[in-house]
Protein backbone atom coordinates (compact mmCIF):
# COMPACT_ATOMS: atom_id res chain seq x y z
CA UNK A 1 0.00 0.00 0.00
CA UNK A 2 3.07 2.48 0.98
CA UNK A 3 4.60 1.70 -2.90
CA UNK A 4 0.99 2.23 -4.37
CA UNK A 5 0.86 5.63 -2.49
CA UNK A 6 4.07 6.66 -3.14
CA UNK A 7 3.45 5.84 -7.13
CA UNK A 8 0.34 7.75 -7.09
CA UNK A 9 2.12 10.77 -4.98
CA UNK A 10 4.51 11.15 -8.07
CA UNK A 11 2.15 10.90 -10.68
CA UNK A 12 0.00 13.56 -8.90
CA UNK A 13 3.26 15.73 -8.49
CA UNK A 14 3.66 15.87 -12.17
CA UNK A 15 0.10 16.83 -13.23
CA UNK A 16 -0.49 19.24 -10.12
CA UNK A 17 3.08 21.20 -10.46
CA UNK A 18 1.47 23.55 -13.36
CA UNK A 19 -1.98 24.07 -12.12
CA UNK A 20 -0.63 24.91 -8.67
CA UNK A 21 1.63 27.62 -10.40
CA UNK A 22 -1.71 29.21 -10.88
CA UNK A 23 -3.12 28.79 -8.03
CA UNK A 24 -3.76 25.48 -5.15
CA UNK A 25 -7.48 26.14 -5.55
CA UNK A 26 -7.25 26.07 -8.96
CA UNK A 27 -5.07 22.69 -8.81
CA UNK A 28 -8.09 21.43 -6.48
CA UNK A 29 -10.70 22.26 -8.91
CA UNK A 30 -9.71 21.15 -12.05
CA UNK A 31 -8.46 18.04 -10.47
CA UNK A 32 -11.89 17.24 -8.57
CA UNK A 33 -13.99 18.44 -11.60
CA UNK A 34 -11.96 16.65 -14.24
CA UNK A 35 -12.60 13.40 -11.52
CA UNK A 36 -16.17 13.93 -11.22
CA UNK A 37 -17.13 13.81 -14.92
CA UNK A 38 -14.60 10.89 -15.83
CA UNK A 39 -16.49 9.09 -12.73
CA UNK A 40 -19.89 9.93 -14.26
CA UNK A 41 -19.24 8.72 -17.63
CA UNK A 42 -17.18 5.60 -16.29
CA UNK A 43 -20.26 4.87 -13.82
CA UNK A 44 -22.54 4.95 -17.19
CA UNK A 45 -20.66 2.50 -18.97
CA UNK A 46 -20.53 -0.02 -16.07
CA UNK A 47 -23.73 0.00 -14.72
CA UNK A 48 -27.18 -1.22 -15.95
CA UNK A 49 -29.14 1.63 -17.15
CA UNK A 50 -31.89 -0.24 -18.59
CA UNK A 51 -32.29 -1.87 -14.96
CA UNK A 52 -31.86 1.44 -13.40
CA UNK A 53 -34.52 3.48 -15.41
CA UNK A 54 -36.91 0.45 -15.30
CA UNK A 55 -36.82 0.43 -11.73
CA UNK A 56 -36.93 3.91 -11.33
CA UNK A 57 -40.31 4.08 -13.43
CA UNK A 58 -41.64 1.33 -11.37
CA UNK A 59 -41.45 3.61 -7.92
CA UNK A 60 -42.98 6.81 -10.05
CA UNK A 61 -46.11 4.10 -10.66
CA UNK A 62 -46.18 3.00 -7.04
CA UNK A 63 -46.08 6.77 -6.09
CA UNK A 64 -49.19 7.43 -8.12
CA UNK A 65 -50.67 4.07 -7.37
CA UNK A 66 -50.60 5.75 -3.33
CA UNK A 67 -51.95 8.73 -4.99
CA UNK A 68 -54.77 7.55 -7.03
CA UNK A 69 -56.09 5.22 -4.50
CA UNK A 70 -55.00 7.23 -1.11
CA UNK A 71 -58.85 6.27 0.49
CA UNK A 72 -57.88 2.65 0.03
CA UNK A 73 -55.43 1.39 3.44
CA UNK A 74 -54.97 -2.34 1.54
CA UNK A 75 -53.65 -1.06 -2.03
CA UNK A 76 -51.77 1.77 -0.50
CA UNK A 77 -50.30 -0.41 2.06
CA UNK A 78 -48.91 -2.94 -0.09
CA UNK A 79 -47.81 0.25 -2.87
CA UNK A 80 -45.78 1.62 0.09
CA UNK A 81 -44.41 -1.65 0.47
CA UNK A 82 -43.13 -1.99 -2.74
CA UNK A 83 -42.10 1.30 -3.09
CA UNK A 84 -39.29 0.49 -0.47
CA UNK A 85 -38.61 -2.69 -2.12
CA UNK A 86 -37.83 -1.21 -5.57
CA UNK A 87 -35.85 1.45 -3.62
CA UNK A 88 -33.86 -1.56 -2.48
CA UNK A 89 -33.38 -2.83 -6.18
CA UNK A 90 -32.23 0.73 -6.74
CA UNK A 91 -29.29 1.17 -4.36
CA UNK A 92 -28.44 -2.37 -5.10
CA UNK A 93 -28.07 -1.16 -8.97
CA UNK A 94 -26.08 1.83 -8.37
CA UNK A 95 -24.19 -0.01 -5.54
CA UNK A 96 -22.42 -2.28 -7.93
CA UNK A 97 -20.58 0.18 -10.29
CA UNK A 98 -19.61 2.18 -7.17
CA UNK A 99 -17.46 -0.52 -5.69
CA UNK A 100 -14.93 -0.52 -8.94
CA UNK A 101 -15.11 3.44 -8.49
CA UNK A 102 -14.28 3.51 -5.15
CA UNK A 103 -10.80 2.47 -5.03
CA UNK A 104 -9.67 5.30 -7.62
CA UNK A 105 -11.97 7.93 -5.51
CA UNK A 106 -10.20 6.75 -2.42
CA UNK A 107 -6.66 7.91 -3.96
CA UNK A 108 -7.89 11.02 -5.71
CA UNK A 109 -9.56 11.84 -1.97
CA UNK A 110 -6.62 10.67 -0.36
CA UNK A 111 -3.81 13.11 -2.60
CA UNK A 112 -6.39 16.23 -2.23
CA UNK A 113 -6.54 16.34 1.84
CA UNK A 114 -3.06 15.20 2.75
CA UNK A 115 -1.89 18.33 -0.16
CA UNK A 116 -4.60 20.65 0.64
CA UNK A 117 -6.43 19.34 3.80
CA UNK A 118 -3.50 20.02 6.45
CA UNK A 119 -1.08 23.38 6.78
CA UNK A 120 2.35 23.31 8.87
CA UNK A 121 2.20 23.99 12.55
CA UNK A 122 2.49 27.23 14.39
CA UNK A 123 5.97 28.56 15.58
CA UNK A 124 5.78 28.84 19.51
CA UNK A 125 8.03 29.34 22.07
CA UNK A 126 8.21 27.89 25.65
CA UNK A 127 7.84 29.94 28.46
CA UNK A 128 9.03 29.18 31.75
CA UNK A 129 5.54 27.46 33.68
CA UNK A 130 4.13 26.70 30.11
CA UNK A 131 1.28 24.64 31.25
CA UNK A 132 0.57 20.86 29.08
CA UNK A 133 -2.14 21.46 26.18
CA UNK A 134 -0.52 24.60 25.24
CA UNK A 135 1.93 22.92 22.11
CA UNK A 136 1.52 19.63 20.14
CA UNK A 137 1.22 16.13 20.95
CA UNK A 138 2.68 13.26 18.69
CA UNK A 139 1.18 9.33 20.31
CA UNK A 140 2.74 6.23 19.27
CA UNK A 141 0.39 3.53 20.29
CA UNK A 142 2.06 -0.54 20.47
CA UNK A 143 2.69 -3.70 23.15
CA UNK A 144 3.22 -2.92 26.76
CA UNK A 145 6.61 -4.13 25.89
CA UNK A 146 7.31 -1.47 22.81
CA UNK A 147 5.93 1.30 25.01
CA UNK A 148 7.87 0.74 27.79
CA UNK A 149 10.83 0.79 25.80
CA UNK A 150 9.94 3.77 23.71
CA UNK A 151 12.30 7.12 23.59
CA UNK A 152 11.38 10.51 21.96
CA UNK A 153 14.26 12.13 19.74
CA UNK A 154 13.27 15.65 19.10
CA UNK A 155 15.47 17.43 16.53
CA UNK A 156 16.59 20.97 16.87
CA UNK A 157 14.44 24.11 16.50
CA UNK A 158 11.59 21.35 18.80
CA UNK A 159 10.97 21.29 22.21
CA UNK A 160 9.50 19.12 24.48
CA UNK A 161 6.89 20.69 26.96
CA UNK A 162 5.69 16.96 27.89
CA UNK A 163 6.36 13.41 28.39
CA UNK A 164 4.10 10.96 29.16
CA UNK A 165 4.56 6.82 29.01
CA UNK A 166 1.67 4.50 29.75
CA UNK A 167 2.56 1.00 28.75
CA UNK A 168 -0.29 -0.40 30.21
CA UNK A 169 -2.30 1.49 28.08
CA UNK A 170 -0.57 0.89 24.94
CA UNK A 171 0.60 4.44 24.27
CA UNK A 172 3.15 7.13 24.83
CA UNK A 173 2.54 10.82 24.28
CA UNK A 174 5.16 13.73 23.82
CA UNK A 175 4.18 17.41 23.33
CA UNK A 176 6.23 19.84 21.91
CA UNK A 177 6.47 23.36 20.25
CA UNK A 178 8.35 24.18 17.02
CA UNK A 179 10.66 27.28 17.82
CA UNK A 180 11.55 28.02 14.53
CA UNK A 181 9.95 27.45 10.63
CA UNK A 182 11.66 24.20 9.04
CA UNK A 183 10.85 20.93 7.96
CA UNK A 184 11.88 18.30 10.82
CA UNK A 185 12.41 14.59 11.25
CA UNK A 186 10.94 13.40 14.99
CA UNK A 187 12.76 9.73 16.01
CA UNK A 188 10.84 7.05 17.88
CA UNK A 189 13.51 4.71 19.35
CA UNK A 190 12.34 1.29 20.18
CA UNK A 191 15.08 -0.97 21.33
CA UNK A 192 17.37 -1.17 18.00
CA UNK A 193 14.65 -0.27 15.67
CA UNK A 194 14.08 3.45 14.36
CA UNK A 195 11.05 5.11 13.30
CA UNK A 196 11.23 8.90 12.18
CA UNK A 197 7.59 11.00 11.63
CA UNK A 198 8.03 14.29 9.35
CA UNK A 199 6.90 17.29 11.04
CA UNK A 200 6.67 21.25 9.33
CA UNK A 201 6.41 24.04 10.83
CA UNK A 202 6.20 27.42 10.08
CA UNK A 203 3.83 29.27 7.54
CA UNK A 204 4.57 28.58 3.64
CA UNK A 205 6.37 25.56 3.08
CA UNK A 206 7.53 23.46 -0.15
CA UNK A 207 6.57 19.86 1.48
CA UNK A 208 4.04 19.10 -0.90
CA UNK A 209 1.81 16.93 1.26
CA UNK A 210 1.38 16.31 5.22
CA UNK A 211 -0.06 13.16 6.39
CA UNK A 212 -0.78 13.32 10.00
CA UNK A 213 -0.88 9.65 10.99
CA UNK A 214 1.81 7.48 10.27
CA UNK A 215 0.28 3.66 10.54
CA UNK A 216 2.17 0.06 9.99
CA UNK A 217 -0.51 -2.28 8.66
CA UNK A 218 -2.02 -2.82 5.08
CA UNK A 219 -5.86 -1.73 6.20
CA UNK A 220 -4.69 1.39 8.19
CA UNK A 221 -2.67 2.36 5.40
CA UNK A 222 -5.64 1.87 3.32
CA UNK A 223 -7.94 3.90 5.52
Amino acid sequence: MNALNRAVTRFFDVVLTPLEAISDEFALLVVSGVFGVLALWIFKHISWQKGIKATKDKIKGHLIEIRLYQDDLVIVGKAIGKVLARNLQYVVLNFGPFVPLAIPFALVAAQMVVRYGFEPAPVQHVVEGQLAGAGLTLTVKGDREAIADLKFVLPDGLVAVLEMHCPEQGFADIEFVAEHPGEYEIVVLIGDKQVTKAFVAGGESDVRSMQPERVSSLFEALL
